[in-house]
């Protein structure tokens, strides 16, 4: 009854799966980005179209257990089927999962034994249907008894309970009927009814025509009176006609008020005006006051602790506290987490929010390991910090100037609705917008769409004759659009958009009525106007102060737009402008419970009533690392780029490499989003190969891929061959030492490599070109590091870089401690290989200009250890300078790519795909493209090519029509093979596919079938001419070792199992005549289905 089971690792790859149907979508995915990756862990069940997911983590292993099934089937069993394979499967494949975060595994064992745990727990279950009837004292009425409560009450009925949730010392059964029990105690019914019943009866409305109910009420706001029956009052308060009218002078003098010329945005280098960012340093000294009170929140927990576990001494236990590690349990956490929910409730953080925060990091932390030196306080603050800047960062553009150029392209205005309860400041906040885009030289009609609030039109009329009277300057202009009180919205807004389209207006921004969340009809008409006219973005203005009513308010407008709209794809909130965000101190409560909500960015923030305060809100200045981190490691904790390179880099995606790369697929982390502002412009990007072989790999061609990207984007391409890392060997991904390679075999695969990154940046540059890139690439450079380690003595190698190195910060690395924890151990010079390749990073920094490593996944350790010690190095150096973003040092990595069956990519039967055409020549590296799989094609196809989106989506949306052409693949293999062996290649690998899969050789010369296979010493042989024409088949096939024997030839060719240039042969006694050569040179032997042999005439 199950639909999918799949076994994750953090990182993304999928270690074993099984799939019972076929599933529709990707409710996986949508897992992964909807709750894990946006911190919603802390909830026990997902739902995604017909498919309810459950899952469970193993943080010890950081592995995630997923099990996707109808959502309509009630399987009690999810549960302890979830938690008992991640038992089964740790226990099984513990050596495997360590080693390489379990990509190297082989799972396939793990089948028979999930069928078996499966058809186990569905029996068990199934059995229990049918169970006797409970007794009384097993029912709920037996504790409204007088025994009955003095046993739930009693101490040990306490204890018991209190033991049973917890996952210590109790078994599977034990396990089992807990979650049982929580399911009968949690059922949703009868609070549910109870709820919905509340709900009808408060929605009924207040019957406000009763006059009696009104005199009796005499504070009660009086209904309005509409247009036509304004009282004298009102009208005298609202009439300007009889004013005097204000001079230019007067009206100039009024607007001047409104923008601080302090305040004023910068003009960047394409003549851009920006808004101000945040001012991070106005935080006042409470902030201080404030972090010392976390500090102590969650550090006292752990105080008395750290003192009952400070026992013994000596030289062993200093190395045992290095070492040793602690695991993170519920009695651990469950403390320090309830004292961050206050606080975070106290930074005015919604309560339900901050519950479910405290859940996720809680989830994400528990079986993790600890060392005897850590704190558990700092692994909550740490993990907190992510989780506020993964929810934080926008996953969208927020370029609203590159949308309206758009929108001016396609001859049309750019819609923006403001939205928002009653007295936020939508219309102040709307002037503010309008002020930032007249700046920009736009032309912007406002639209009076607020037909229920008494001034509302006056208001607007107000400030569109400031900001006339401020626009003194430039092609920007601002008109009003009113059409007076109490129209339909919707119409009003959609006269303006034709007004504003046919006197071609850049921009409308729309002011819509103050509404309560709870005023049904109001909310009908906010829905249809946003129906009706569909405008371009929707932004709901909030204020910074209200708390949790900011939840309930974007909550219910959020839903008020979906249920009203009447569309089947109805239009929700698309960004948030948080006002008086000044007015506050905890801005993390303000931003964080707005964003959590809906998913959607703040665009702006307000400070202030002039039209200069709209400002720009980073994640760092809501998200204060000096109160959520401890230490210059954790500042290069992995990010996961998919959310962080859209927050304002997004309009130049195809002009920068970080981005292009992340598109396709070839980015698993960065060490700072700082980063693609710094390839925004040309710098320097190394990646190190150690010459274990004379050839590169299609693993390293991933890496490759990377290194070309930046060279066509006009970086420049660093390669560099460790022959001194060489000799050492990388302990990463490895459970045993390399065994060391002697200096003439280490110079041979040097010089290999250095020609081969050569002619692939050769290839990949001419490669490029033909895609329609630029001709600018420049050539790599290839350096070797043996060049500056040669000269080193031990005394400099402890002097310049074995001072700067921390044991316990390298011991925490990956690679040293799972080697650490296996019974082969680490060598002190494989302990040393990160000490070494942290050097290569420093010194192409100084000497190279290089601010930029690029490597795999399992290279993350060793890339922070590089910027590390570049930091340390120039600690010398003032703060401002080393943060200068032309010196800092960043890093980059490639995920481990797997194919969808869970084996690790560039394997071929268990062998190595080599890029050297010699060690695998150019039909099998063409056809280990043609045989990729219809679920990896596509992927492959984005990150081994260069072609753009709408080229693989229009060759994937062929290939699905006819699957069984296997045209994405044939794609995919020129694509590959030209990149990496030239056009040349590519030609010889298709003429060797004709001769080698039954084609008409008649259409394929000679020279070429010799050229196709001139490397291919495993298929290619070449015999005398007096040996072949004349002499028997049989004798010919033994000679190539088509056959064994020339008895075997002949009982071959007897069943019809031999083919002479494709061509079935019957007669045993055939001999070979010059007819039989193709162009006097060559002649192609078969022998059964698929054993080939190219016999070269000489």
């Amino acid at each position: 009854m199950l639909d999918q089971f799949a076994i994750l690792s953090k990182g993304g790859f999928v270690l074993w799966q099984k799939t019972f149907i076929p599933v529709m979508g990707s409710p996986i995915d949508a897992l992964i980005k909807d709750v894990l990756i946006e911190e919603r862990a802390g909830t026990n069940i997902f739902y995604k179209d017909s498919y309810a997911l459950k899952w469970t983590f193993a943080n010890e292993v950081d592995l995630v257990f997923v099990v996707a099934f109808q959502k309509i089937l009630q399987l009690q069993y999810v549960d302890e089927l979830l938690e008992t394979v991640k038992q089964v499967f740790i226990k099984t494949f513990e050596q495997d999962i360590i080693n390489n975060n379990g990509i190297d595994g082989d799972y396939n064992l793990f089948n028979d034994t999930f069928d078996t745990l499966l058809r186990q727990l569905e029996e068990k279950h199934s059995t229990n249907r049918q169970r006797a009837p409970r007794k009384f004292e097993q029912t709920k009425k037996y504790e409204t008894t007088l025994k009955g409560s003095q046993e739930v009450n009693s101490p040990s009925s306490k204890s018991k309970s209190a033991n049973s949730v917890s996952p210590a010392g109790i078994d599977q059964d034990e396990i089992s009927k807990n979650i049982q029990a929580l399911k009968l105690q949690s059922s949703p019914r009868t609070g549910s009814r109870a709820k919905k019943g509340r709900q009808q009866n408060s929605s009924k409305s207040p019957n406000i025509n009763n006059d009696e109910s009104s005199k009796k009420k005499k504070s009660q706001k009086q209904a309005r009176t509409w247009e036509g029956q304004i009282a004298r009052g009102e009208m005298e308060s609202l009439d300007y006609s009889s004013k005097a009218t204000m001079t230019s002078e007067e009206e100039a003098a009024q607007a001047a008020q409104l923008a601080d010329p302090t305040k004023y945005g910068t003009i960047n280098k394409d003549g851009v005006y920006e808004v101000l960012d945040v001012d991070q340093n106005n935080d006042n000294n409470e902030d201080d006051d404030d972090d010392e009170e976390e500090y102590d929140i969650l550090q006292h927990h752990e105080e008395d602790k750290k003192t009952q576990n400070s026992t013994g001494g000596g030289m062993f236990s200093f190395f045992k506290n290095i070492t040793g590690q602690r695991e993170l349990t519920t009695d651990a956490l469950d403390p320090v987490l309830s004292d961050m929910k206050e606080h975070l409730i106290k930074k005015n953080v919604a309560s339900d929010i901050a519950e479910h925060l405290c859940q996720s990091v809680r989830t994400s932390l528990l079986g993790k390991k600890i060392g005897n030196w850590g704190r558990v306080s700092t692994m909550v603050r740490d993990s907190m910090e992510a989780a506020l800047k993964r929810i934080l960062t926008p996953k969208t553009s927020l370029d609203i100037l590159r949308d309206v150029e758009q929108a001016k392209a396609e001859r049309r205005p750019y819609v923006i609705s403001f939205i928002g309860v009653n007295g936020v400041g939508k219309s102040t906040n709307l002037s503010k917008v309008c002020f930032w885009l007249l700046q920009n030289n736009y032309k912007v009609l406002i639209a009076a769409c607020d037909t229920f609030r008494s001034g509302a039109v006056e208001q607007l009329r107000v400030h569109a004759r400031n900001l006339r009277a401020l626009q003194t300057s430039g092609q920007g202009s601002v008109e009003l659009f009113e059409r007076g009180y109490g129209k339909d919205s919707a119409g009003i807004a959609k006269e303006a958009i034709s007004f504003a389209t046919s006197n071609h207006f850049d921009v409308v921004l729309i002011d819509t009525a103050g509404r309560m969340q709870d005023n049904e009809p109001l909310m009908r008409a906010l829905a249809k106007l946003v129906a009706v006219n569909n405008p371009d973005k929707i932004i709901f203005v909030g204020e910074a102060l209200v708390g949790n009513e900011a939840v309930d308010q974007l909550t219910k407008f959020n839903q008020s737009l979906k249920d009203f709209s009447g569309l089947q794809n109805p239009r929700h909130i698309d960004g948030i402008i948080l006002t008086k965000f000044d007015t506050i101190d905890d801005k993390v409560g303000a931003a964080l419970s707005m964003t959590y909500i809906t998913g959607q960015p703040i665009y702006f923030v307000g400070t202030g009533q002039t039209y200069t305060d709209l400002k720009n809100l980073r994640v760092s200045h809501v998200v204060n690392r000096r109160r959520l981190c401890t230490n210059y490691y954790t500042r290069h904790q992995p990010r996961l780029l998919t959310s962080l390179y859209q927050q304002q880099y997004y309009a130049t995606r195809t002009a920068n490499a970080v981005i292009d790369m992340t598109d396709r697929g070839l980015v698993a982390n960065i060490t700072s989003p700082d980063l693609i502002k710094k390839t925004e412009s040309p710098t320097a990007i190394y990646c190190g190969v150690d010459p274990t072989a004379n050839s590169l790999h299609l693993g390293n061609l991933v890496t490759l891929m990377g290194l070309l990207h930046f060279g066509i984007h006009g970086h420049q391409a660093i390669a560099l061959v460790g022959g001194a890392t060489g000799s050492i060997g990388d302990p990463s991904g490895r459970s045993t030492e390399r065994v060391p390679l002697s200096a003439e075999v280490l110079d041979q695969n040097v010089a290999g490599i250095e020609r081969q990154v050569h002619r692939f940046f050769k290839n990949g540059t001419a490669y490029a070109i033909g895609r329609g890139y630029s001709a600018k690439t420049k050539s790599p450079k290839v350096l070797n590091n043996y060049d500056w380690f040669s000269g080193m003595t031990a005394l400099d190698f402890l002097g310049q870089i074995g001072r700067y190195a921390r044991v316990n910060t390298m011991l925490a690395k990956e690679s040293v401690k799972s080697r650490i924890e296996s019974t082969q151990g680490i060598s002190f010079t494989e302990f040393s290989y990160q000490l070494l390749q942290a050097y290569d990073f420093y010194y192409l920094y100084q000497n190279h200009d290089c601010r930029v490593q690029l490597g795999g996944s399992d290279q993350w350790g060793n890339i922070t250890a590089g910027i590390d010690l570049i930091g340390k190095r120039r600690g010398s150096i003032d703060e401002e300078e080393k943060n200068n973003l032309d010196n800092r040092a960043f890093g980059i990595t490639i995920p481990l790519l797997l194919t969808s069956s869970g084996e690790k990519f560039g394997k071929s039967a268990g062998n190595a795909v080599w890029l050297d055409e010699t060690k695998t020549s150019y039909f099998d590296f063409y056809q280990f493209f043609m045989k990729t799989t219809d679920a990896d094609v596509g992927k492959y196809l984005s990150m081994f090519t260069l072609l753009d989106k709408d080229q693989i989506a229009h060759i994937m949306n062929e290939h699905q029509k006819t699957p069984e052409k296997r045209k994405a693949q044939q794609v995919l293999a020129d694509e590959t093979t030209e990149l990496v062996h030239g056009l040349d290649g590519v030609r010889k690998a298709q003429v060797a596919t004709k001769v080698l899969f039954g084609g008409d050789i008649r259409t394929v010369s000679g020279q070429e079938i010799v050229g196709a296979f001139e490397n291919d010493s495993s298929r290619m042989v070449k015999l005398d001419r007096n040996t072949v024409v004349g002499g028997n088949l049989d004798l010919i096939a033994t000679l190539t070792k088509a056959t064994r024997s020339k008895s075997e030839a002949q009982k071959l060719i007897k069943s019809g199992g031999m083919y002479l240039n494709n061509v079935r042969v019957n007669d045993p006694r055939h001999k070979i005549s010059e007819s039989d050569l193709i162009d006097s040179k060559v002649c192609v032997l078969r022998a059964g289905k698929a054993s080939y042999h190219i016999v070269n005439i000489v």
